[in-house]
């Protein structure tokens, strides 16, 4: 910020590479755990990681010793819903599209409200 001087520096040298730490009170402040519940980028990453592999490990295993589901694309748990899911999203992020355009004025929606249902046309 070009006022006073550097309360102290930090140089870490490896490789011919040079990281320099510069603390001042005019930097941005880091907090290491302010991302989710206490847990950095990483930490997310690898918690979300973690509760995939164990939602299919123990998902699989349950439809394959208790159901007699044998090991394949047909023994991910809750595999319907898993097929049906980008549809669904995408039939919402339309119909919300719609929604908007409709408050702006700029189209008309495809839905026309019947006994105060909306029912799609097309």
């Amino acid at each position: 910020a070009g006022i006073g001087k550097p309360l102290d520096y930090y140089v870490l040298e490896e490789d011919c590479h040079y990281s320099i730490t510069w603390p001042s009170k005019y930097g941005c402040p880091v907090d290491q755990n302010s991302f989710l519940f206490g847990l950095s980028g990483w930490g997310f990453v690898t918690m979300f990681t973690v509760g995939v592999t164990l939602y299919l490990g123990v998902g699989i295993g349950i439809n394959m010793s208790q159901r007699g589901i044998p090991f394949g694309p047909e023994a991910i748990p809750h595999l319907e819903f898993w097929q049906e899911l980008p549809v669904l999203c995408s039939e919402g992020f339309n119909f919300a599209r719609e929604k908007v355009n409709e408050a702006m004025g700029n189209k008309k929606s495809n839905y026309e409200r019947v006994d105060g249902v909306e029912y799609e046309w097309g």
